[in-house]
């Protein structure tokens, strides 16, 4: 059974002083939930905290880094200690990296599994077990993306990522079918925030003409996270397993079932009008 309620619940979104993570905090604030944010920039994450309390939220903050267990157990250690257990936990955090697959880097690959998969796996490890004991209503969502159901070319180490938070999800809602903890999904699909504006550093098959077409692209074709921080509310709110978002998330999610072979078609012409791939 879902939350039905917000009011003073406890809602911890990692990768919280920006983007999807900083509009759902907004979001859960307006409904009067006390917001706990989580990233590694305290500068950010002041400037995150004055944004929640403009509402009228309580709003805590806390630096960490998600992909490092340490970190991670500290950070579980002091809020256990001071607010006690979570009501929501939002695992938002992820970072990405562009280029083909005989160019990714491969610290890229270690640094985008750490976060994006690793960090997931540490903050339900972490805070998790406090969660069930607890009882009562309480949910885990974890935030994938529409490359874990339509990877686009270029992007093997973050749609891998993707992948294996969507596919570790789909376990921990099986172990958890019979207790009270809601395990969420949520693929967003072409969401404007900084985490493609902010990739300067890409791979050497990738132009700079690519980069600022892909850029040019999210800009004008992107939603805003608010679109996605309101289906979170929402999807919260009905239980809903999977919580699609924004443009071409339903969609494939659709065409993938109907068709892989049509949906590998439809990405390779979009990813060429788009900018994941060069036009030949």
């Amino acid at each position: 059974m879902p939350i039905t309620d917000l009011t003073h619940r406890k809602v911890l979104i990692t990768g919280g002083a920006a983007g999807i993570g900083l509009a759902t905090a907004e979001a859960f604030a307006r409904q009067g939930a006390l917001i706990i944010l989580v990233d590694l920039s305290e500068a950010a994450l002041e400037g995150a905290r004055a944004q929640i309390e403009s509402i009228g939220a309580r709003c805590e903050t806390y630096r960490c880094d998600v992909a490092n267990w340490d970190s991670v157990s500290a950070l579980a250690d002091d809020i256990h200690r001071t607010l006690g257990p979570l009501d929501i936990l939002i695992n938002n955090a992820g970072i990405a990296f562009f280029a083909g697959v005989v160019e990714h880097p491969l610290a890229q690959w270690e640094a985008i599994h750490r976060v994006n998969v690793m960090g997931v796996v540490h903050l339900v490890s972490a805070f998790m077990p406090a969660m069930k004991q607890a009882g009562g209503p309480r949910h885990i969502v974890n935030i994938a993306s529409l490359a874990a159901l339509a990877p686009a070319p270029n992007m093997s180490a973050y749609a891998a990522s993707k992948a294996a938070v969507r596919n570790f999800t789909e376990v921990l809602a099986m172990e958890e079918h019979d207790s009270e903890i809601v395990v969420q999904c949520v693929y967003p699909g072409f969401i404007n925030t900084a985490i493609v504006a902010g990739i300067h550093s890409v791979g050497a098959n990738i132009s700079p003409r690519q980069l600022e077409k892909l850029q040019q692209f999210y800009r004008a074709k992107g939603a805003d996270p608010d679109v996605v921080a309101s289906d979170i509310v929402r999807g919260v709110l009905t239980g809903r397993a999977h919580i699609h978002t924004g443009p071409m998330s339903s969609v494939a999610a659709w065409l993938g079932r109907l068709s892989p072979r049509l949906l590998r078609k439809v990405l390779i012409r979009s990813s060429m009008k788009s900018g994941y791939l060069a036009e030949s």
